[in-house]
């Protein structure tokens, strides 16, 4: 099998393995699926499926019929070129096709046109805390494995708890910024900040 295939196969493991996860309760695609993958394989996989389990406002800026949904990575290229083998390709249960687009510190703001989801990435000197203020208002949710990102305002931050990669919310800041996150993430997630919580 080509590496290629190999990729695309991981993705649709990954996919399939979320998709039938039985809430409540551990997420058990995690102990399915990390062995067969890397850690940047397993954190791309669950950036496209937070797509899946979040909802964003209406914008009447928008036009009638939006074909497209961009997942931006900011300091982390290694991992915006993971998507290469579901890019340009249509979101599984969805209506759009997936776009991703790698972006460089300084952070303009025109870099943010059109993004759903901001991943930020370790890239030393990311002024995390200024980038969240700039973000404040905006319908793009915003996910890190940096530590501490749940608290410091960050929407999903993947974690790593007993050897497999987790996340928490910020309910809280995602429902201030207009987006509605699904019951079952909710449910799943190691720890949810709801409003009056650290906020």
């Amino acid at each position: 099998m080509s590496r290629s295939r190999r990729t695309l196969a991981t993705w649709l493991v990954a996919w399939s393995l979320w998709a039938i996860c039985p809430p409540p309760g551990p997420h058990p695609a995690l102990a399915l699926a990390e062995p067969m993958t890397s850690r940047l394989q397993l954190t791309s996989a669950y950036l496209y499926n937070f797509l899946l389990f979040a909802h964003w406002p209406e914008d009447g800026q928008k036009p009638a019929i939006q074909t497209t949904m961009t997942i931006c990575v900011l300091g982390d290229e290694t991992l915006a070129e993971q998507f290469g083998p579901v890019e340009g390709k249509a979101i599984k249960g969805s209506q759009y096709t997936l776009r991703v687009k790698s972006i460089r510190a300084p952070l303009q703001d025109a870099d943010l046109d059109g993004c759903a989801l901001l991943f930020i990435g370790r890239q030393p000197g990311l002024p995390v805390p200024e980038l969240l203020a700039r973000l404040k208002g905006r319908s793009i949710l915003t996910v890190s494995d940096r530590p501490d990102f749940a608290a410091q305002g960050g929407m999903l931050a993947l974690v790593e708890v007993d050897g497999k990669l987790r996340w928490q919310v910020n309910q809280a800041v995602a429902e201030d910024n207009g987006l509605r996150l699904d019951a079952q993430l909710l449910r799943n997630a190691t720890a949810v900040i709801k409003a009056g919580e650290g906020h």
